[in-house]
């Protein structure tokens, strides 16, 4: 079971007066293949849900495992649905659906409810669905090293100051060799941004972040697998560069322990992964008031649920730049969150989510399924 925290947004299912729920399942390819180090991706797969009121307001969220649902993934959020339609409680929610589910699996579905649940009391609210602080969000390009550094020249003539580089995939020698290419085609002015999603154990991590001090990063991303605080805090002190803390921050407990035994200079939230927008908020505000650097970053969500990450991002101060930039990465979308320009986004201002999902492009994902 997750920590109760997770649960945070979902109890505005009690207030939103909800008589539908349904879920569309959509599934893209992605324009390119993705390489990470654990992963290797063609398309991309979420459910959307589908919340609507007595009153006709109707609120939607993203439900988006990493890299994709299971069989079981999917069985658990249609069961969720029909529940929510019948008139269960946020309680009930909590524990039929959350509490069975694995801590992956919990945090997704958690996020899903969350942003479909504000999303629609903030339409009935008629205000956007969280406070905005900020108006653009500047944001990161995203790079899997292994494309060339053709793909990094564009993205610095296309705006971008800060590319987040996808390492780990391969041997340490052939990753500084990459980063040396990348960093001389972009020039010094660059941020380049590590990522290595704990690809490493402790040996291998404490040789890398020695040798990656070359190519002069920004920071480097969970170098270590998730929940190693100890490893990353003894990374902290060779380091020459932040080291920030990713897949490891699941929750208020991880973040604790994490800052508590000094294990980052900084965190990236994702809120599919932390349970939703809500938690996400109260996760990024604890962070920033231990002085850490507060990072938003997408799961490669389609519009609904990088909108909710927009959305918790532009509650609060902190600058980024951010890794929202990724809507490019999926042949087909299902609403327009907007492009980036000059290395910046804009944040929606209507109402809820400030965005709305095109029914038939739905509809035409549905049918990829």
């Amino acid at each position: 079971m997750r920590s109760s925290s997770q649960a945070v947004g979902i109890g505005l299912i009690d207030e939103a007066r909800i008589v539908l729920a349904d879920v569309h399942w959509i599934t893209t390819a992605l324009r390119d293949e993705f390489r990470s180090s654990s992963n290797r991706m063609r398309r991309r797969r979420c459910g959307l849900l589908r919340l609507e009121s007595i009153d006709g307001d109707v609120g939607w969220g993203e439900f988006a495992p990493w890299p994709e649902p299971s069989e079981s993934d999917i069985g658990a959020l249609n069961r969720c649905a029909r529940a929510i339609a019948a008139g269960a409680s946020a309680g009930d929610v909590s524990t039929q659906f959350l509490a069975r589910n694995s801590p992956h699996d919990g945090a997704a579905l958690s996020s899903a409810i969350d942003t479909a649940a504000s999303d629609l009391c903030a339409r009935q609210r008629m205000t956007p669905m969280f406070p905005i602080v900020q108006s653009t969000i500047a944001v990161n390009a995203v790079l899997d090293i292994g494309s060339g550094s053709e793909r990094a020249i564009d993205y610095v003539e296309r705006g971008f100051d800060t590319i987040k580089c996808k390492i780990g995939a391969h041997h340490i020698q052939e990753t500084i060799r990459r980063l040396r290419t990348i960093r001389a085609v972009v020039g010094p002015d660059i941020e380049l941004r590590l990522d290595a999603n704990g690809a490493w154990d402790r040996c291998e991590a404490a040789n890398a972040v020695k040798q990656l001090a070359i190519v002069e990063p920004e920071l480097l991303e969970q170098p270590l697998p998730p929940g190693d605080f100890e490893g990353m805090a003894e990374l902290r002190k060779i380091a020459d560069f932040p080291i920030i803390a990713d897949e490891s921050i699941v929750d208020l407990h991880s973040l604790e322990l994490c800052m508590g035994l000094g294990a980052a200079d900084g965190v990236m939230i994702k809120v599919s992964r932390v349970g939703g927008p809500t938690q996400a908020i109260d996760l990024a505000r604890r962070a920033y008031s231990e002085g850490l650097t507060v990072l938003f970053s997408s799961m490669f969500e389609f519009g609904i649920g990088l909108s909710a990450g927009i959305a918790a991002c532009a509650a609060g101060p902190w600058p980024g730049p951010h890794g929202f930039a990724t809507s490019e990465f999926l042949a087909h979308d299902v609403a327009d969150v907007g492009g980036v320009h000059d290395g910046v986004i804009d944040v929606p201002r209507g109402a809820g989510l400030g965005i709305r999902p095109d029914l038939a492009a739905v509809a035409q994902l549905e049918q990829c399924e």
